[in-house]
């Protein structure tokens, strides 16, 4: 009996808000695991989906979860790279998604961190 099938992720079956996924499986190039890669010229193939540099400073504990988070994505999608930079809008592109679902506290004027997280977690 072979393996299920993973839900088709073509970008014709995606919502809108979830195109991107099908830009970091090109990016990753996990939807075309087992045909050779044309090569065209020497060195690494060009990205399907250039990022531009970004300054991010970290605390130490943060830098320490983008490693973490890394490390976890790659675990759970072999055999495609996974990049801090893919882990990082992974993470970004899920929180816009938490704080679009389901809103923001009533009066941000009044809202610390604490009251957003506590927020965005009871809505989980």
């Amino acid at each position: 009996m072979s393996p299920p099938k993973p839900p088709r992720s073509d970008p014709q079956h995606l919502s809108a808000e979830r195109i991107w996924t099908a830009l970091y499986n090109a990016e990753s190039r996990l939807n075309n695991q087992n045909q050779p890669v044309a090569r065209t010229r020497r060195g690494r193939p060009p990205s399907p989906n250039p990022r531009a540099p970004v300054n991010l400073y970290l605390t130490e504990p943060e830098k320490a979860l983008l490693v973490q988070l890394t490390a976890k994505l790659k675990e759970c999608l072999p055999p495609g790279s996974v990049s801090q930079g893919q882990a990082a809008g992974f993470a970004l592109r899920l929180a816009a998604e938490i704080m679009e679902k389901h809103g923001l506290p009533g009066d941000e004027k009044q809202s610390d961190w604490t009251h957003l997280v506590d927020h965005l977690m009871k809505s989980l």
